[in-house]
């Protein structure tokens, strides 16, 4: 996949193994972008971690939102904060459509992929799609893989 994203600082002291597999990690992502765009907040917040295995979320402009940098006191405020941000850009009138997808394997006990998305927003680029790149890293241990992390870049032009 061009443009695929790497992980960095994510080293693990336990050497523990997620359980993911491909086709999980492409029904979560899926699972995301249906719940963002019909804007099913419930579904959106069960789409992700929860403290203190929730590590970070970030979206480049339009909407610029959060980071994965965070010690943990701010990551429980960014986690707390999320699907708030979420439910606000859906109402913005922000949709996101699957465009590629390249599940990168299982590290640090968590299963990674990195993805391109179509994105339109109001206001940015009169409305019309574009494209960006993203990657996230999933907990897959119990019924339904749930993201640690989430980065959604900027358009490249």
């Amino acid at each position: 996949m061009a443009g695929a994203v790497a992980w960095i600082g994510l080293a693990s002291a336990n050497g523990s193994e997620s359980r993911c597999a491909s086709g999980q990690a492409r029904h979560a992502l899926d699972s995301f972008v249906r719940a963002f765009n019909s804007g099913a907040t419930e579904k959106l917040d069960s789409t992700f971690a929860e403290v203190p295995e929730f590590i970070g979320f970030g979206s480049a402009p339009p909407g610029r939102f959060g980071s994965v940098f965070l010690g943990p006191r701010a990551k429980a405020e960014l986690r707390e904060d999320l699907v708030p941000y979420l439910d606000r850009r859906h109402r913005h009138g922000d949709r996101m459509a699957v465009t590629d997808f390249e599940f990168s394997g299982n590290w640090d006990g968590r299963g990674n992929m990195a993805f391109s998305l179509k994105r339109r927003s109001p206001g940015f680029r009169s409305g019309s799609w574009f494209e960006v790149i993203g990657k996230g890293a999933l907990i897959c241990s119990g019924l339904n893989p749930v993201f640690a992390q989430m980065q959604i870049g900027a358009p490249e032009n």
